[in-house]
């Protein structure tokens, strides 16, 4: 991974290529394959001539094929190295009508909804924290489109303020490291923590106001940090501030 990231740099000197830029590629490939390349470019949401020069490099060092029409699959070398890095294709959102949230939930996460619809019935919102949890419906879909986007499966993630209960929601795919809920109530961390503990979830907690700095032993120790700040501009950069802190 490392050499198809120099060679893709090396033509790139005015803009940097990234892991993430190399992993996005790839699992939008593994999703879609056979591909065409300007539906990665379009679904990988990247920089087009990133897009392109990741393309080449790939290509000449025999991770990707391309057929007669164009399109792109990986090769057996391609999925090892998927596999090597830890890199996973996400199952791909369906969109439906604004009737059902815009996404249809494939058979696993529905299982997920019913079972954070349960769970959802011990919480209960305090306006002295700003909370206002999303429906289950929303944040079950919420965290689907992140899993899609390549951000959950394999990764550590920080839930920074979690009345959305997305630190289950994620532990709940079965796929992810570990999941961190990060919040001021202790109330709803019990919850989750006793939750956790019955379902056997790989679930850390940790109470903390981020007004004050964030414990050592918890910064740049994640992959993908999700919040929904207070909506102010010191809410907004306080929470945002402390999810970055929080990554590798």
């Amino acid at each position: 991974m490392e050499k198809t990231l120099r060679q893709a740099a090396e033509k790139l000197r005015n803009y940097p290529v990234t892991k993430r830029d190399l992993e996005r590629f790839l699992c939008v490939v593994a999703e879609r394959q056979p591909v065409d390349l300007w539906d990665v470019i379009h679904y990988s949401d990247e920089y087009v001539r990133v897009v392109m020069e990741i393309f080449e490099a790939l290509k000449k060092d025999g991770f990707v094929d391309v057929d007669g029409d164009g399109r792109l699959t990986l090769t057996k070398k391609g999925r090892n190295l998927m596999e090597e890095s830890g890199v996973r294709a996400a199952e791909i959102p369906t969109i439906t009508s604004l009737a059902s949230y815009g996404i249809e939930l494939p058979p696993k996460w529905q299982r997920i909804l019913e079972e954070v619809r349960r769970l959802y019935t011990e919480v209960v919102p305090k306006d002295a924290y700003d909370q206002a949890p999303l429906l289950p419906e929303a944040a079950v879909r919420k965290a689907f489109y992140i899993y899609a986007r390549g951000d959950v499966a394999g990764k550590r993630i920080a839930t920074v303020g979690d009345d959305d209960l997305l630190s289950i929601i994620f532990a709940l795919t079965e796929e992810v490291e570990q999941t961190l809920a990060l919040d001021i109530d202790a109330k709803l961390l019990a919850t989750i923590s006793e939750y956790a503990k019955e379902r056997r979830l790989p679930v850390e907690t940790l109470q903390h106001d981020l007004r004050e700095p964030l414990p050592q032993n918890v910064r740049s120790q994640f992959h993908t940090f999700v919040t929904v700040p207070p909506d102010t501009v010191d809410g907004i950069t306080l929470f945002v501030s402390r999810g970055v802190e929080l990554l590798k």
